[in-house]
């Protein structure tokens, strides 16, 4: 079994490449998992040194990419963080790391990147209103499938990476968290799925491919959303199997099959054009799930397809019970097969992870179910107790023998 820490490249270059790898070797972890390209966030580093208290640049990476490779994409083309504009964080930390005998795997956020959706608003969702997420590159546009190829075979062609690690490689959706939203009726589940659909150009291309009415489905969507609104949100349960019933009733039963046959369908041909791109240089991870109705971080995948184009499955869920998420671990293996890596994230910061001994019960009990890996969450923003934490988790797990 293999643990790696999710790491901010600015947290390691502040507290010096040297001492921070040396401080991960430490801890028994086999590697890092290194921010290539983020989204904007404001971060709070306890350890220090450096700046306590970050604001990150809108949608950018912290390598140096290659121009060229980007053309075909064009005018999507990835910008460098202004902090590293005269050196290649990702160099320094790949050479250091192979020094020592570390992994380092490159974290790409995908379709999560409100600089360039806010530059090229027609490349990003649009609801059934006919409003624009600009958080939001919609994965069903062939410019942004492009982009995704180039930025991933130009991180596999270019440093030594034990793995792609793809956050973000589906849809998002109306839940985001780096605005100061203003929202004054209840969104359950059921209606942020409906605000989440896609009725873009290219998503109504791919509607009318697979037989649909784009404009129909639409419109049955702004009518169960102003429905609903109008007698001040009553929530419904939140489980899959309500809301998939609900959305046939919404959208009928075949317009839902065909609308989520549509987004799945576009999901694949990215995954494809990404493996194309970077070959056989290095593997491809995915935060993916089972379900169609994921929108965010983790893409909603069919697994057993898209199997054919990723080396693992990166099956993330902070706050399911270890139970219900091993199950889903024990049902991915059974989907994907032997030859597919599946690991899970484990978080460590408050109020996530409550205290030691629940967090390594959690640890042994998934990697139980089959894990191959485990990702820990996040180095630079854990506090000095809770990085130990880090180390007697990985010591848990080798001593439970789930290796």
């Amino acid at each position: 079994m293999e643990f790696a820490v999710w790491a901010y490249p600015w947290d390691v270059l502040a507290e010096g490449v040297d001492r921070a790898l040396d401080a991960i070797a430490a801890l028994n972890l086999d590697g890092l998992s290194v921010a290539t390209a983020y989204h904007a966030a404001r971060t709070l580093s306890p350890r220090g040194p450096g700046p306590r208290i970050r604001f990150l640049e809108e949608g950018r990476v912290y390598f140096q990419p290659t121009p060229e490779r980007y053309k075909p994409a064009s005018p999507l083309s990835p910008a460098p963080s202004p902090l590293y504009q005269r050196e290649d964080p990702l160099r320094r930390i790949t050479e250091a790391a192979v020094a020592r005998g570390l992994a380092v795997h490159a974290w790409v956020v995908l379709t999560h990147n409100s600089r360039l959706g806010s530059a090229h608003p027609t490349l990003t969702l649009e609801n059934a209103f006919g409003d624009r997420y600009t958080h939001a590159l919609c994965p069903a546009q062939p410019t942004v499938v492009l982009y995704a190829a180039a930025l991933c075979g130009d991180l596999a062609r270019r440093y030594p990476l034990a793995s792609i690690e793809l956050e973000s490689a589906g849809f998002m959706g109306f839940a985001h968290e780096s605005h100061h939203d203003k929202i004054g009726v209840r969104i359950d589940r059921l209606r942020e799925v409906c605000l989440s659909l896609c009725f873009c150009t290219a998503c109504r291309a791919d509607i009318v491919r697979e037989g649909g009415d784009p404009e129909a489905l639409a419109a049955r969507v702004r009518a169960e959303l102003e429905a609903y609104f109008a007698r001040d949100g009553i929530e419904e349960p939140e489980d899959d199997a309500h809301i998939w019933a609900r959305l046939g009733e919404i959208l009928g039963d075949e317009g839902r099959d065909i609308l989520f046959r549509a987004r799945q369908t576009a999901l694949l041909k990215m995954l494809q054009a990404i493996r194309a791109e970077v070959g056989e240089a290095t593997s491809i991870t995915v935060m993916a799930t089972d379900s169609p109705l994921a929108t965010g971080a983790v893409a909603g995948l069919p697994l057993a397809e898209a199997a054919r184009w990723m080396d693992g499955v990166l099956l993330l869920d902070y706050t399911a019970p270890r139970e219900q998420l091993a199950a889903a671990i024990r049902r991915c293996r059974a989907t994907v097969g032997d030859a597919k890596a599946l690991g899970t994230g484990i978080n460590l910061l408050w109020p996530g992870a409550k205290d030691l001994a629940s967090s390594q019960a959690r640890a042994v009990h998934l990697a139980e179910a089959g894990l191959d890996f485990l990702r820990f969450y996040n180095y630079g923003l854990l506090t000095q107790p809770r990085l130990k934490w880090l180390g007697e988790i990985v010591e848990a797990v080798r001593r439970a023998g789930a290796v």
